[in-house]
């Protein structure tokens, strides 16, 4: 086995669960958590996923996937993204740029960076536009969005149209062919434009990952195409329990001066290791958390269908529980979804308004919000967890 990008044979394996979550339940594919391998190379720190899916299986994914709707939730817009907003914009250079934002899925980010410019600066940017083919794009086009439902290739744009940004956010770790669409992007770049790129930092573990990466391989990455990292975010994300990273790239003769990476990959290897033992553990404590709060009760609802759900009913199941879950959601496109090991579809939480809930489980971080929402709706939850 040969690395992909430096040609390297000596790997460090990572062997983590994943489970594919929200597929419609019409697809033959479900949300069933399975070991996921990825081996780093030693020489230049990418990771790659060695248990992928096939090509057909990820056209049902990303042909019929729904992902969130921030528009319609203001406890998604206070969670997600809010605080990189000021990132991106101030990495905007006019409010004629040409901006695109490839695999925009409903084009909230493009929207909230309009948001952001309409409150704290003066005027609006005049040309943002998505890149993306999955239905979420409708969602944006009925907002008014300039969102173009395909897939990005090399020779999307025109040899005289230039783009001034290139906005990638979780985008990349799902392309079979990264370094082909990286070099895409550096030619369809203005002299000083700038690419935005968001990944998981060498987490995010997702059967539609198929490459990891961090700060000391996206510096290579750069350098081998002639261009150089002039920015650099990292953030730890409460909600996911992981580590996003953005860097912001450029030509290598471009006006900004390079930012070097502080990091090494042995750095980088030993700090994920030391992430999936501690996330393994809190994971199991909140397992057993569960089932004790189950273990008398008939039925009880499960709020939160998140990325960490499909784990919790795998494991409930395995530990032998009896008691009648029920899927619940605050997001409309989550209704009639399937979970692993759970006999109902999600419902949403407004179809209990002003029902009195035995028991709830509470799967989220964000509760203070989550118990306003209940109160809205007038749901009186007797025990919860």
């Amino acid at each position: 086995m040969k690395c992909k990008f430096c040609g390297g044979s000596d790997f460090i394996n990572l062997n983590n669960v994943v489970a594919l979550n929200y597929v419609n339940s019409t697809l033959p594919i479900k949300a069933v958590p399975v070991s996921i391998k990825v081996d780093v190379c030693t020489s230049c720190g990418l990771g790659v996923n060695h248990t992928p899916l096939s090509r057909e299986e990820y056209n049902q994914i990303y042909n019929n996937f729904f992902y969130f709707a921030y528009y319609f939730d203001d406890v998604f817009k206070k969670y997600f993204y809010i605080d990189d907003i000021s990132f991106f914009v101030k990495h905007i250079p006019n409010l004629d740029s040409k901006v695109v934002e490839l695999g925009c899925h409903d084009g909230h980010l493009l929207y909230m960076i309009q948001e952001y410019q309409k409150q704290h600066g003066n005027g609006n940017f005049t040309n943002l536009m998505g890149i993306e083919p999955s239905p979420n794009a409708d969602i944006g086009i009925a907002h008014g969005l300039h969102i173009e439902k395909a897939y990005f290739k090399p020779g999307y744009f025109k040899d005289n149209e230039k783009v001034d940004v290139f906005i990638s956010r979780c985008f990349f770790e799902h392309l079979e062919e990264p370094f082909e669409m990286f070099k895409a992007m550096l030619d369809s770049l203005s002299d000083n434009g700038k690419i935005i790129m968001k990944v998981p930092n060498f987490t995010g573990y997702d059967l539609t990952h198929l490459y990891y990466y961090s700060w000391p391989f996206l510096e290579k990455m750069a350098a081998k195409y002639n261009a150089k990292i002039i920015d650099c975010l990292i953030k730890y994300q409460e909600i996911w329990n992981a580590e996003e990273i953005t860097v912001v790239i450029s030509h290598k003769d471009a006006e900004y001066p390079a930012i070097k990476c502080p990091f090494d990959i042995e750095y980088t290897v030993k700090h994920e290791k030391q992430h999936i033992l501690e996330d393994k553990k809190l994971f199991s404590m909140d397992c057993i958390e569960m089932e004790k709060f189950m273990r008398d009760k008939e039925n009880v609802y499960f709020l939160g269908t998140s990325v960490h759900a499909p784990y919790y009913l795998t494991v409930l199941n395995k530990m032998k529980v009896k008691t009648n879950i029920i899927p619940v959601d605050i997001l409309q496109n989550r209704k009639g979804y399937e979970l692993p090991y759970c006999n109902n579809p999600v419902i949403l939480l407004s179809d209990l308004k002003g029902k009195k809930i035995d028991a709830m489980v509470i799967n989220g971080h964000n509760k203070e919000d989550i118990f306003a929402k209940l109160n809205t709706y007038n749901i009186n939850v007797e025990k919860s967890l």
